[in-house]
């Protein structure tokens, strides 16, 4: 899928819907102005008026319209601020509400220990506090959610039939989805048009309050009293009930109206999380293959819970549907969002029968159906042409770590692996010798270095914080063993840091930045990414790389000494500022800079792997 125009389109669309729904809001506090003022003409009025009717409301006092607006204002703004901090009380709270059960960290389940593991993977990936992990144990469809006010008090879940019908890379493409909403504040959101719409209902509350209270005065006053003050009471009583029902009919309105704007904008930002769950995992396969399992479930089941179902644009998949259930769906139809996902290619369901085991072992992670990508580090079945100390290695902590600085290691009889292997003990230091035998015996062919750290990734993710901080920490010092750092090792170094982090990344806050004023980072990138590749073809690829950009005609290929690595360390983290649409033009230019000559090398391969990661997007499709 175009991730950066769904992700640029969504946001639009949302920022439109929202300003509808703050024109319905005003639709409620004008009608309710325009009702009062009508109420006061007819039935409060002394004497008979021969003016039109314009003239007639502008008669009518300003501190009438003035005290309508604050008074419908004011009970718009307590109902939802009552609301509001009824649903912000965290996460974990409406997952019990849901009927979740909180997975124990050290469960023996199988399956909820790779639940576990995936949930730790993709809080990395997307930069935000490691959310508590529900099941829906009562629910066999395939179904997610998240939930809470802020990322550091979300809480995430799945079905039990989540768990037993998808792979690992499709229950990861769906928690994916589930943090692109953490991520971009869709929670937030929910929680907010959500106590907007209980505050439109209190308005239409009030109004029918209104009318039941004068019955009752109305009748009471009727029992006594001379027929001059029953008839004045009685106009009054009218006004009153008139007036009363005309408020409960706006609020009921907006009402209807904020559902449906509510509705559209969450099927908007389902498209959203739909394009995150693709930018963190890298594979749109993921998603896709559960939303097209969705399609497929034989028989077809929804939210079943009678607590869920109010909550459905919580969910992964909308579920139940009433009579307007096309106006009012918080999700897009999944045809839809499938086509979006395989860029229109039209990919059938996959069937699943719910009440049948399923059988992964025929299953493959990527559908074969698929293109597959044409960049070197994009290659699939490479764990099975590598060596076996290789292969053993990525299946444990310390062969995983081993493996990332023996592809660091210096040349064999050299001062600097001397000094490299001097920091390490014996036994691992003769490990991660042995790896780097097999890795320089191994024909490269069209294998870039990141593909084997791509291979160890999920082991390496396995680690805890103080063990990812000392593996970057003696990365580093492996790279400069001999004195600098080269574009191979500042490659492999910027996608470990960015993919095994500590900690949590600060996440990068976005604005709108002219490429006019980033064009020297965008220069320095682009030079480096121009002498990856081979040095007769460099300054060609460069200018038709900067052409597609619009960098001015003097912003010539910086020679190689002037890309200092140091300084495009900075100008990525400067770059990765730029809205999505930017960061696609310049992504699309750094592509077309590697393809210029047909032909893509390993080190070009890994070092457009590197920036994609930097930038955090995904990595680009083949150019056809």
């Amino acid at each position: 899928m175009d991730f950066f125009a769904q992700q640029e389109r969504a946001r639009q669309d949302s920022f439109r819907l929202l300003l509808l729904y703050l024109l319905a809001l005003a639709f409620v506090v004008l009608g309710v102005d325009l009702a009062v003022a009508l109420t006061w003409l007819v039935f409060f009025r002394d004497g008979p008026s021969q003016t039109g009717l314009v003239q007639a409301l502008l008669q009518v006092p300003g501190r009438v319209y003035l005290t309508t607006s604050m008074v419908c204002g004011l009970t718009i703004l307590a109902g939802s601020l009552y609301r509001i901090l009824e649903l912000a009380e965290g996460g974990e709270k409406v997952a019990r509400l849901l009927g979740g059960r909180k997975v124990d960290p050290e469960s023996a389940d199988k399956l909820e220990r790779r639940l576990l593991n995936i949930v730790e993977e993709m809080a990395l990936a997307a930069a935000t506090p490691l959310p508590a992990v529900y099941v829906l144990d009562s629910e066999n469809d395939i179904n997610a959610f998240a939930a809470g006010w802020t990322p550091h008090d979300a809480a995430v879940g799945v079905s039990r039939g989540a768990l037993r019908l998808l792979t690992r890379d499709e229950l990861q493409g769906v928690l994916a989805h589930e943090f692109g909403h953490v991520l971009n504040g869709d929670m937030r959101l929910n929680t907010l048009m959500a106590g907007v719409l209980h505050g439109l209902l209190v308005v239409a509350l009030v109004g029918d309050w209104m009318v039941g209270r004068n019955r009752t005065r109305h009748l009471w006053s009727s029992a006594a009293g001379d027929s001059t003050s029953r008839g004045i009471t009685g106009l009054v009583s009218l006004g009153i009930t008139v007036l009363g029902l005309a408020i409960v009919l706006l609020g009921y309105l907006g009402v209807f109206f904020g559902r449906l704007i509510q509705a559209a904008v969450s099927r908007q930002r389902e498209l959203l999380a739909d394009a995150s769950a693709v930018q963190f995992t890298r594979n749109p396969d993921g998603i896709g293959r559960a939303l097209r399992k969705i399609g497929g479930t034989q028989p077809q089941g929804s939210l079943s819970d009678w607590h869920v179902t109010p909550f459905s644009h919580l969910f992964f998949n909308g579920g139940q549907g009433g009579f307007f259930s096309r106006l009012t769906a918080t999700h897009p139809p999944l045809r839809q969002r499938i086509d979006a996902i395989y860029g229109g290619q039209l990919m059938p369901f996959i069937t699943v029968v719910l009440n049948e085991e399923p059988d992964f072992s025929a299953s493959s992670q990527t559908d074969a159906s698929l293109p597959q990508a044409a960049l070197a580090g994009q290659i699939t079945d490479v764990r099975s042409s590598l060596a076996t100390p290789l292969q053993q290695a990525m299946t444990s902590e310390d062969g995983a770590s081993a493996l990332i600085l023996a592809l660091l290691l210096a040349e064999p009889a050299t001062a600097a692996r001397q000094a490299q292997l001097a920091t390490l003990d014996t036994q691992r230091a003769s490990l991660v010798e042995e790896l780097a035998r097999s890795v320089s015996g191994r024909s490269s062919g069209s294998v870039g270095r990141l593909a084997l750290l791509d291979l160890a990734m999920p082991t390496l993710k396995q680690l805890a914080a103080p063990e990812r901080r000392e593996l970057i920490e003696t990365a580093a010092r492996f790279a400069v063993a001999d004195g600098s750092l080269n574009v191979p090792e500042f490659a492999l170094l910027t996608v470990l840091e960015n993919r095994l982090p500590p900690n949590p990344k600060p996440r990068v806050k976005q604005s709108y930045v002219s490429l006019a004023n980033r064009f020297d980072e965008v220069r320095l990138v682009l030079s480096l990414v121009a002498h990856s590749g081979k040095p007769a073809t460099s300054a060609a690829a460069y200018a038709k790389a900067s052409e597609f950009v619009g960098l001015p005609l003097d912003a010539t290929l910086l020679p190689q000494p002037a890309v200092q690595l140091g300084a495009v360390r900075t100008a990525m983290l400067r770059l990765n500022q730029l809205l999505p649409m930017q960061k696609q033009t310049l992504i699309k230019a750094f592509t077309l800079c590697v393809t210029s000559d047909a032909r893509i090398e390993p080190l070009e391969a890994d070092i457009l792997r590197a920036v994609c990661v930097s930038l955090d997007v995904p990595l680009p499709q083949p150019i056809s």
